[in-house]
């Protein structure tokens, strides 16, 4: 994203989302809306003064909630949008950043822009959602504060990270003994109307187990799963690297996470070798599923795109063909890089 915003041919959109598109004549129509940040980025110095009297803090999504921001705040670091942006919907216009701002660059009445761009092809990469991890009740993320998602945990183990990349008890913030990684939260799942695998996660939860074990080595790491699906280059090597650094695999999925009242560790109940056994750990990590978000598919729809049964734009064996002329699937279901860019270059 980086080398695109910067090439010459390419024009890069952010805060924007797609009306309509519609072909007409043999080519593209597609109306865009570019909501205003309210900050200029080419009067903004990045100096940081409106951040600082900002008397507004929110959770930060960048880590569900790791950490928190203000109402005017910048983006993730290395993303394409640089530059401090004002979050419209919890901003209260107490205007003291606009006073705090010595170069002008913010203005809270900014109006957005509607934008019609035309060509020959449309190239479609809606992307994946992430599944919400709460929405397995039984689970207790949300309500217990050491069963946590694994964005959340992704974010803890950057040095960046208000623990400096250390694994920690969010309850207490002591550092775990034991870390629960469960898979398949929220996919392979038919009750929740996602029942297919969403490919990735078994081994972002394996480099997540890796680094654990590496900053935490007298802790125990257990993964529960249903199936290893390491079905790339050296994914085999992966796991097999992560069983000889005392990685256990517990094939079962946990029904059911409890709490202790006494210090907040949690309970596991699976059923090893025909018999139930209750395993506590002080951390809990969920691998939420990936699905495709509502809005993707509202999209797709009116290209006239069908949508599968598990809610993707594409056939489990067509992934890069739409049916429709000049509509060119690009990233529509979660993969790994090189596949995901195998998919691109088929697609164009």
């Amino acid at each position: 994203f980086l080398q695109c915003s910067l090439h010459e041919n390419i024009k890069s959109l952010t805060n924007a989302s797609i009306k309509s598109a519609k072909r007409e004549g043999g080519e593209w129509r597609v109306e865009i809306s570019v909501a205003p940040t309210c900050v200029d980025i080419e009067k903004c110095t990045d100096c940081g003064g409106c951040e600082a009297v900002c008397p507004v803090e929110v959770k930060r999504e960048f880590g569900e909630g790791l950490e928190t921001r203000k109402a005017v705040y910048r983006h993730y670091p290395k993303s394409v949008a640089k530059g401090y942006v004002v979050d419209a919907v919890n901003c209260t216009r107490c205007g003291e950043c606009v006073k705090a701002c010595k170069s002008g660059a913010i203005d809270l009445d900014a109006k957005g822009l509607e934008i019609s761009e035309s060509g020959a092809a449309v190239i479609l990469a809606t992307g994946a959602e992430l599944f919400t991890v709460s929405g397995k009740g039984e689970f207790g993320a949300g309500r217990y504060p050491n069963a946590i998602s694994a964005v959340k945990f992704e974010r803890m183990l950057s040095f960046g990270s208000p623990s400096l990349g250390m694994p920690v008890c969010p309850k207490d913030g002591k550092t775990p003994d034991s870390i629960a990684f469960i898979q398949c939260v929220g996919s392979r799942d038919p009750a929740l109307g996602r029942s297919h695998c969403s490919s990735v996660c078994c081994m972002f939860t394996l480099k997540q187990a890796l680094f654990a074990k590496e900053r935490l080595p007298k802790a125990k790491i257990t993964v529960y799963y249903m199936d290893l699906r390491a079905f790339g280059k050296d994914y085999e090597e992966y796991i097999e690297k992560a069983k000889a650094a005392g990685i256990e695999f517990v094939r079962a999925m946990p029904s059911l996470l409890r709490q202790s009242p006494l210090d907040g560790s949690i309970e596991i109940t699976v059923s090893r070798q025909g018999s139930l056994s209750t395993e506590s750990h002080s951390l809990a990590v969920l691998a939420g599923g990936f699905g495709q978000g509502e809005e993707a598919k509202a999209l797709c729809a009116s290209l006239g795109l069908q949508i599968s049964q598990n809610g993707f734009a594409c056939g489990e064996f067509t992934p890069c063909e739409s049916g429709v002329e000049g509509l060119l699937p690009g990233a529509f279901s979660p993969l790994e890089a090189p596949a995901e860019g195998v998919s691109g270059v088929r697609g164009g």
